[in-house]
C-alpha cells in the first residue's frame, strides 16, 4: 500500500517522507510508522488550507483500500493513519 500510495500522491509522500525521516531517521515500507507520517503531512496541509479534490483522492484511496484489505491493512490504516488524521485540526478546516 505504501509504494501505490506514493506512486498515486508523490506530493503529499514527499511530505511524509521528510516528517518520518525527521522522526525515525530510515524509511520502512512496511511500518505502519509512515502512515502516522502521513497523518501528520494531512493535518498540516488542512490547517493551511481547506479540503481539496487531492484530499477527496486520498481518502477514497484508503477507503476502498480498507473496504478491499485485509485484516492487516485495515488496523494499518486504523491505528496508523485514522487515528492521528484530523489531530489539532481545527473544526472550521
Amino acid at each position: 500500500m505504501y509504494k501505490e500510495f506514493n506512486d498515486q500522491f508523490p506530493d503529499v509522500s514527499n511530505k511524509a517522507n521528510h516528517i518520518h525521516m525527521a522522526y525515525w531517521g530510515e524509511i520502512n515500507d512496511d511500518a505502519y510508522s509512515w502512515f502516522a507520517s502521513l497523518a501528520t503531512a494531512l493535518n498540516k496541509e488542512m490547517i493551511r488550507q481547506p479540503p481539496n479534490k487531492t484530499h477527496e483522492a486520498i481518502f477514497e484511496f484508503f477507503r476502498q483500500h480498507y473496504l478491499m484489505g485485509d485484516a492487516q491493512t485495515k488496523n494499518c490504516i486504523d491505528v496508523s493513519l485514522v487515528e492521528n488524521l484530523f489531530w489539532q485540526v481545527p473544526q472550521n478546516k
